[in-house]
């Protein structure tokens, strides 16, 4: 019965991503990847959130105004090149109150193990009726911390699935494990794939870290992360955990990955990605389905931008499967990391401690935190 469900999801996932123009493509008469055809010319959009669909314009002169107003804001704004943009997404708000203890302390851990050594500039994106509702201990602890609102004209945080003629996603009821995510959830996978690094690039960072707010660093980070990462050209930075997925929530991405290799021309992904596939055979079946947690990520602006990334996630994103499939954000980021990072431009924090998820208050106290 796993064997057919496993059958009857990865051919909904390549009929999805492959026939969405009025005619066939030729490839699929006379073989699998044996056409280099463009797919981009065949798919329709899909998910919203290209470029034409947002703006971050309106963020970004928020985020501009809100640095001015501190007494060095124009420094702030003049260096941001120096500094690491740290972003956290709150798509709740503030009115769960079980996660504020859980967020004060994942920010005071941030200030007092990264801040230390490393400038950083603190984003927390939370909807829009809520920036007026932030809380005083926001302001009292973290002066200097961004409250950034999550807009419908700005972040098209949520379109995706409430406007389906518009996205041409299936229902979100269809989606994989929609039973068990909430629909912001996998919004925001997408909105962490796109918006969140076109913001982070227009405010003149060099370096994204995509951080939860139940994410808890431990210990020192003892240098300086946008001069060494910049130095030694990392591309990514990534906690030492690694961890194995369940395969339904990752299937066709190594299909799909194959596919946009052999239309680009990729003979040999740059990175460890055969290392991790039963040999060299690019099937879900065959992957072994590791990753490093997204829940605290680093990566470079430049990166991200670079031109076969773009390719890569553009050409995703035209068969929603990042939203349908619950690909979501961390097994891109991983499947780019794999694809595209070569050895020497990860760099994995092995000598600090993490903890993700939503330890009691003695245990955030035990810590040192102030509740």
């Amino acid at each position: 019965m796993f064997l057919l469900f496993r059958a009857i999801l990865l051919q909904q996932l390549l009929l999805t991503t492959y026939l969405f123009s009025s005619e066939i493509p030729p490839y699929l008469l006379s073989g699998p990847y044996t056409d280099f055809l463009n797919l981009s010319s065949t798919l329709t959009l899909r998910g919203g959130y290209f470029r034409s669909s947002y703006n971050v314009s309106q963020s970004i002169a928020y985020a501009s105004q809100k640095i001015l107003k501190f007494p060095n804001g124009a420094e702030i704004l003049a260096n941001t090149s120096i500094s690491v943009g740290v972003v956290c997404i709150l798509s709740t708000g503030f009115t769960d109150n079980a996660r504020m203890n859980l967020l004060k302390c994942s920010l005071q851990l941030l200030k007092t193990y990264i801040g230390q050594h490393t400038p950083i500039n603190v984003y927390l994106f939370v909807p829009q009726s809520h920036v007026a509702h932030t809380p005083q201990w926001i302001t009292d602890r973290f002066p200097e911390l961004i409250v950034m609102p999550l807009t419908t004209k700005d972040s098209g945080f949520y379109k995706a699935a409430h406007h389906t003629q518009y996205s041409g996603l299936g229902h979100n009821s269809t989606w994989i494990r929609r039973h068990q995510f909430s629909y912001e959830y996998y919004m925001m996978g997408r909105w962490r794939l796109t918006f969140m690094f076109d913001f982070v690039r227009e405010m003149g960072h060099k370096y994204m870290l995509q951080i939860d707010d139940d994410t808890f660093v431990k210990q020192m980070v003892d240098f300086n992360m946008v001069q060494v990462f910049s130095r030694d050209k990392v591309a990514m930075a990534v906690w030492r955990n690694v961890e194995t997925d369940p395969e339904d929530v990752m299937l066709g991405l190594p299909e799909f990955s194959r596919y946009w290799m052999k239309t680009r021309g990729m003979e040999t992904p740059l990175g460890p990605l055969l290392n991790h596939l039963r040999d060299g055979n690019y099937s879900s079946e065959a992957w072994d389905r590791e990753y490093y947690r997204g829940c605290f990520l680093v990566c470079s602006v430049d990166f991200w931008f670079d031109a076969a990334v773009q390719d890569y996630l553009q050409l995703m994103f035209k068969t929603g499967s990042d939203i349908e499939q619950r690909w979501q954000d961390q097994a891109v980021q991983n499947m780019l990391r794999l694809l595209f990072v070569k050895p020497e431009a990860l760099h994995v924090f092995h000598n600090i401690d993490i903890t993700h998820g939503k330890p009691a208050d003695r245990v955030l106290r035990s810590w040192g935190c102030q509740l």
